[in-house]
């Protein structure tokens, strides 16, 4: 292009861009239609920092990689850090919060944006969320993001390649002194074992839900994690952008690194990248390097313009601030952002094993121990006389223990055992477990397994009680015999070990005016080390899904989830009280798929058992 032509060009964007205000642009701004070469404040900045953290931000391919990454992840030495952490509640205000929360991080970043998600939906939040991206890499942020391709199936993902296409008009990334370099931000898009790919283990799955935006900046970064997808239904608007009642019920954590200048923080860290202390956010962006690279994700690209796509991008942002819930939240972001933070040592935890080993339910044990990092690794090291754990209070959404049946029996996962040993051998110690209802649950299979199966054997170790229970229902739940028995009541009344589940029978679902939605957090909260993070802590997490999440260390983090407990436990009834079944009565009496799940409950868990597909779930 001759010089002519750029004059012309850059005359042509301003007169079209006027009413925006074309001079409102950065005054060292280069249009996207300039290369370095033609951009003289980019060409005469070869940051090396930058340079770096932009080659080690590249995807690579198998071929490329020495070593797999999922391995260097299982082997990595990860460290305790100090970190600052703010609880994003279960509540639905929360949830209108945590996606405004997540739009404006993106729309503030500096130099990078990072995100995998389980479940990435096509809808007004999916579409806003692109949108932002897409603003971001115009401006010179380098972005990254990974879908999985399960939980996030689509056969075309038109929507990742309207983002892939905003890298046409991407902007020059910026330096830590504020200058622009010689390297233009990319959009890089992954699929997590994508189904498309030959020789990848499809029943794998990334469950993942993390957004790290400027991870390697100390001062600027957040990291954010727990239970939240990409979806309204998690964010307590609909498409129309009106209050939902029936938001699942979730948790996040925000986490920013400790308070203090660079230098400070430089000398109480070790080194990263360039001169960059090793940070929390650090980390939690290297984490998610190694995730992104693994040998069975496909590397999305764009062939077309996609410019509808990108369209859609902007209008769904535009569409999603004009409503009054959500402007309302993003206009107070900023001032929310910067309170209700907690100190914390902070640890990062994760599943990867998982997904690059063979026989995950043959050889559990050696999988779980080749995991230093595991999470359910860590939560046994926890249950040791080392740390002192007296009370463990757990909030999941499908929580399963794995107990085999007795004729399957040989030892591997006896954790009902475990947790029977770890009782006895201290009698302060108490559980107490909040997760769904017949009410709540959005998934009858897993519910069938809670009810019949792991609540009883928690409960009592009694076989010929555990039978009568899974027994027909005229038999056991609607026996006013049983129900009144000695057997029933001594386990319902055990004083170590208490199971709450979410409804009530004032809930709108049963004629009540109270909207208990679904449960979807995942939080373990003991009397001095907490965890927020993916895992459902059912057969799925622990056996077949690389899970995230942090342990943290700090009194504040721990009131907080304490406090959240207490809310959710009164939302509750606890685990065959008489109201408690009263309301499986009232549930079973329903029309429709509400009804026939909660009558089926037997049927349904011996067939799961039956068949084996308990162990899928």
């Amino acid at each position: 292009m001759g010089k002519y032509q750029i004059k012309l060009s850059l005359l042509t964007l301003c007169l079209l861009t006027l009413l925006l205000g074309c001079s409102s642009q950065p005054d060292d701004f280069c249009p996207p239609q300039l290369q370095a070469s033609q951009c003289k404040q980019a060409l005469e900045n070869d940051n090396p920092t930058i340079n770096k953290h932009y080659e080690q931000r590249r995807w690579r391919s198998k071929k490329e990689q020495k070593q797999q990454s999922l391995d260097l992840g299982i082997e990595a030495d990860i460290p305790i850090l100090e970190g600052q952490v703010k609880i994003i509640g279960p509540t639905v205000e929360d949830g209108v919060n945590s996606l405004a929360m997540k739009i404006w991080l993106i729309e503030n970043a500096k130099y990078t944006v990072d995100a995998t998600y389980y479940i990435f939906d096509n809808d007004l939040a999916g579409y806003a969320f692109l949108g932002a991206m897409c603003n971001a890499v115009k401006r010179g942020v380098d972005v990254r993001l990974m879908v999985d391709s399960l939980g996030s199936a689509d056969m075309r993902h038109e929507e990742l390649k309207g983002l892939l296409r905003c890298a046409d008009e991407a902007g020059f990334i910026r330096g830590p002194d504020g200058k622009l370099t010689n390297k233009r931000a990319r959009v890089q898009v992954m699929i997590f074992n994508a189904v498309s790919k030959i020789f990848v283990n499809i029943n794998r799955r990334s469950h993942d839900k993390l957004l790290v935006i400027d991870g390697n900046s100390p001062t600027n970064a957040y990291v954010m994690t727990g239970g939240r997808n990409i979806s309204l239904h998690y964010y307590g608007i609909n498409e129309k952008g009106e209050k939902n009642k029936d938001t699942f019920q979730d948790l996040e954590i925000l986490i920013k690194n400790p308070e203090g200048t660079l230098k400070q923080l430089k000398a109480t860290h070790k080194k990263g990248v360039g001169d960059s202390p090793l940070t929390i956010s650090r980390v939690s962006e290297l984490y998610l390097t190694l995730l992104y690279n693994h040998s069975g994700n496909k590397y999305l690209t764009a062939w077309l313009p996609y410019s509808g796509q990108q369209e859609k991008l902007q209008e769904s942002l535009d569409e999603i601030k004009r409503g009054p819930l959500f402007a309302r939240s993003y206009a107070n972001i900023e001032e929310e952002l910067e309170q209700g933070y907690n100190p914390s040592k902070l640890r990062l935890a994760h599943e990867m094993a998982n997904i690059v080993s063979y026989e995950v339910f043959e050889k559990y044990a050696d999988v779980k121990g080749r995991n230093p990092n595991s999470i359910v690794e860590i939560l046994d090291e926890l249950g040791s006389l080392k740390y002192n754990v007296k009370h463990v209070r757990l909030v999941s959404p499908y929580i399963f223990l794995a107990n085999e049946e007795p004729e399957e029996k040989d030892g591997r996962y006896q954790e009902l055992a475990g947790i029977r040993e770890w009782l006895a051998a201290d009698p302060e110690r108490t559980i107490e477990i909040i997760t769904n209802s017949v009410m709540s649950s959005d998934n009858f299979m897993t519910q069938s397994i809670i009810d019949m199966e792991m609540v009883p054997r928690m409960l009592s170790n009694d076989p010929k009680f555990i039978d009568e229970w899974q027994d027909d229902l005229e038999v056991s739940e609607e026996n006013p015999d049983f129900i009144g028995s000695e057997d029933f009541q001594k386990a319902i009344n055990n004083p170590r070990i208490k199971v709450y589940q979410l409804g009530r029978l004032d809930a709108d679902l049963i004629g009540g005016d109270e909207t208990y939605g679904k449960l979807h957090a995942k939080f373990i909260v003991t009397n001095n080390v907490s965890f927020v993070g993916t895992t459902n802590l059912d057969y799925r997490s622990r056996f077949i899904n690389n899970e995230m999440g942090y342990f943290m260390l700090g009194d504040g983090v721990n009131g907080e989830l304490n406090q959240i407990f207490d809310d959710l436990k009164k939302r509750c009834y606890l685990w065959g009280e008489p109201d408690w079944l009263a309301m499986r009565k009232k549930v079973r009496e329903l029309d429709g798929m509400e009804g026939f799940s909660a009558k089926s409950q037997r049927s349904v868990y011996s067939k799961l058992i039956f068949t084996g597909i308990k162990w899928q779930l």
